[in-house]
């Protein structure tokens, strides 16, 4: 089983997973790795099956195969916003301000010659059909989001993996704001989106359940150096600050205020909260050791150092 464990810029990163059964117990770890630049049109490939990998690489090199063809046709219709209108495929709904690349791809495959068809057929604008589309866009999200979440549950080791399937809902956000638009299905929208709310805080906890396992413990309660902390009403400061650097340290990127102070809570849940989570971090962020990258998103630009609050 293949799937992106990262994609930036001009590099994708594809994870081999390996399904592995202990008695009653399923896991999939990851033991390849194939590393994919762009720009260079280079393959490096590492891991326990790097032999079949690269044999792989030498028979479909110049080939279009079938699967290439499928592959193609799923990222253009997920670039037009397209949605299934059956489980299995095959027939989709595509908004008609995107005709034009649709009929650009069917261009492109008659010149192919590869045997693939695009047909494309007019869908009237009526309350009836406006209510097929609609079902078909929540079956099409509800469809995605069982992938996403059991590829969530796979994962045991990777942030960064959970991060692309948070971006995967993002994504469908997208799609379903675009057919909202277009339907005005609002009270459909709001149950969608609280699905898609429920999967991101799913996700959220099991990215703290993880960053936990990988930062040293701050013990609240452990003597501190008097001349670098302040005691206030809302606890030491000192200490949350500490646990403040480890959650953005394991995040590695901007967090909001409130999903640091979520993520803190969760990790450390002995620490007091300071009154004001928000300016607690600007202040932090006005002495140099974070720096305020949007509204309300803060990240590390500098190591911690000793400092009088």
């Amino acid at each position: 089983m293949a799937e992106i464990a990262s994609e930036q810029g001009d590099s994708v990163v594809y994870g081999l997973l390996d399904r592995r059964q202990h008695g009653d117990s399923v896991n999939f770890e990851q033991e390849t790795t194939i590393r994919y630049d762009k720009n260079a049109n280079t393959v490096q490939v590492t891991g326990s099956l790097v032999g079949e990998v690269e044999a792989a690489l030498v028979e479909y090199k110049d080939k279009v195969t079938d699967q290439d063809v499928r592959y193609f046709l799923r990222k253009v219709v997920k670039m037009c916003h397209g949605v299934s209108k059956r489980p299995t495929g095959g027939i989709y709904f595509v908004p008609s301000m995107h005709s034009g690349v649709i009929e650009s791809a069917k261009a492109f495959l008659a010149e192919l010659a590869s045997g693939a068809r695009l047909y494309v057929e007019r869908v009237v604008d009526g309350e009836q059909e406006r209510a097929i589309v609609w079902e078909a866009v929540e079956d099409d999200i509800d469809d995605q989001l069982v992938s996403i979440m059991n590829s969530v549950e796979r994962v045991e080791k990777r942030v960064s993996a959970l991060k692309n399937q948070e971006a995967r809902i993002d994504e469908l956000r997208g799609l379903m704001k675009t057919y909202q638009d277009l339907l005005g299905r609002e009270a459909k929208y709001e149950d969608m989106a609280a699905k898609l709310d429920a999967a991101v805080q799913t996700i959220a906890g099991k990215m703290v359940t993880m960053q936990a396992k990988d930062m040293a413990p701050v013990d609240p309660s452990a003597p501190l150096n008097p001349a670098t902390t302040t005691k206030t009403r809302s606890g030491n400061q000192t200490a949350y600050f500490d646990a403040v650097i480890a959650i953005l340290k394991a995040e590695d990127g901007p967090l909001l205020d409130n999903e640091i102070a979520k993520r803190v809570k969760v990790a450390y849940p002995t620490l007091e909260e300071p009154v004001n989570v928000y300016a607690h971090l600007y202040s932090r962020s006005k002495k140099g050791l974070l720096k305020l990258v949007g509204a309300r998103k803060f990240e590390l630009v500098v190591a911690p150092v000793a400092m009088a609050v």
